[in-house]
């Protein structure tokens, strides 16, 4: 192969990864809890976070001390703390309503799960009594309800007139770090991904079907609660690296996946497009 070839193919390859890891950029919210940006600080969209969770100091052995860090995500670094639940607390912020499809992702650690219902973990509703108020709710459900089991990792959605649960067969137990996400495809399908961090788990995944075609829009988000304080759906825990994308995201896209260094997309853009500048240049000097 040729100089000129070899440095086309690195030029090509520049630009196809820097592309596809821009593209994994369908990120519009990332809570991160992180002293910098700041402990409610919204780190890629403009929904910064008010409530009562406190921020806690991720420590070397116990609970949360598997969380990974870092993360090598566009607004992500250093994971040293997380925010800190008591059963009686909550963050919340409004966002731009979520009516099409999405990922939601977290790292999670329950201290307990009791009580009535479930365990929110990120919750968009302004109302859990009515379907008319959720938009969706990612959340450890407790009452059994619709089939699901004590502790399944879950998630619920509107379309303004009823609830639809769907349930993922994956149970949390109590004193357990995890990576929990699911993505939600109004084309009819619904994805869950757990992974054990304490016990050394690898990373599993199911997908199954709705009949959902609509999501209520909901512009309340709420992070350890339902937001509302009318049911008991309060996390004792911990609860890190709360994300939303706008899009379906692959295995590779996800946070739990975002351990190993990579350069930042705009990195990876500015250098292929200086490679591509090389191989035009290359080209001419060729033709001359």
């Amino acid at each position: 192969m040729t100089k000129f070839l070899q440095k086309f193919v690195v030029t090509v390859s520049i630009i196809s990864f820097g592309t596809s890891v821009a593209a994994e950029a369908a990120t519009i919210h990332h809570w991160r809890f992180e002293e910098n940006p700041g402990f409610l600080i919204d780190s890629v969209g403009s929904s910064h976070l008010t409530g009562d969770a406190v921020q806690k100091t991720l420590p070397g052995s116990g609970a949360g001390s598997l969380f990974p860090d870092p993360l090598y995500v566009p607004g992500g670094g250093s994971n040293s703390s997380t925010s800190d639940f008591n059963g009686s607390n909550a963050l919340s912020t409004t966002i731009t309503p979520i009516t099409t499809d999405f990922t939601v992702e977290a790292f999670v650690h329950l201290n307990s799960a009791v009580d009535t219902f479930a365990k929110c973990i990120v919750c968009s509703l302004t109302n859990p009594s009515s379907p008319s108020t959720l938009g969706f709710a990612f959340e450890a459900r407790l009452d059994q309800y619709a089939e699901t089991q004590e502790r399944e990792l879950t998630l619920v959605v509107s379309d303004g007139d009823s609830w639809t649960f769907l349930g993922s067969d994956f149970v949390l137990e109590t004193d357990t770090d995890y990576y929990v996400a699911s993505a939600f495809d109004l084309g009819g399908d619904v994805t869950f991904w757990i992974q054990d961090l304490t016990n050394g788990g690898t990373l599993q995944k199911v997908s199954s079907t709705h009949n959902v075609t609509a999501l209520n829009p909901s512009p309340l988000l709420t992070i350890g609660d339902d937001g509302t304080e009318h049911f008991d759906f309060a996390i004792d825990g911990l609860i890190d690296e709360v994300r939303l994308s706008d899009s379906i995201l692959t295995d590779d896209q996800l946070l739990v996946k975002s351990t190993l260094s990579t350069p930042e997309p705009s990195t990876l853009l500015g250098l292929g497009t200086l490679a591509l500048a090389g191989g035009t240049l290359l080209r001419r000097k060729r033709k001359a």
